[in-house]
């Protein structure tokens, strides 16, 4: 954005607000491929099993961890995740309440996931492999 105005205050700071929000996108693109590419490794899998039509127990537990952790970690809409994933955003939300649930009740599972969490926020620091 460029105004004739020389030095103008208010478009410094809408430059500096539209960087910021680039940055943001930015971070929250690659902070989205590093939770799918975590899931896939933690649960030996391919990024198209995510992202594909298959459905078995195994893949569509990995995805709905991918679901959860996207919407955790990165602040996406549903919509912005199912558009990720190919799928529709009622099954994300599915997805994310499913896992909620789980944590809920299975302090194994919320261990795994946290972990899987803490992999992403803190990568210089979780140097070993989340496995299930």
């Amino acid at each position: 954005m460029s105004c004739s105005h020389a030095g103008c205050t208010n478009c410094r700071e809408l430059e500096a607000q539209e960087a910021q929000v680039q940055w943001n996108e930015t971070l929250w693109a690659l902070r989205a491929s590093e939770i799918l590419t975590l899931v896939t490794r933690a649960y030996h899998l391919e990024h198209f099993d995510l992202t594909g039509p298959l459905r078995t127990a195994h893949i569509a537990s990995a995805r709905q961890i991918a679901c959860y952790l996207l919407r955790r970690l990165t602040g996406y809409s549903y919509p912005m995740i199912g558009e990720i994933l190919h799928r529709d955003h009622s099954t994300i939300i599915h997805a994310y309440n499913v896992v909620a649930k789980q944590m809920a009740m299975m302090p194994d599972r919320k261990r795994v996931i946290d972990a899987m969490a803490y992999a992403i926020e803190h990568p210089a620091e979780q140097q070993r492999q989340v496995a299930v």
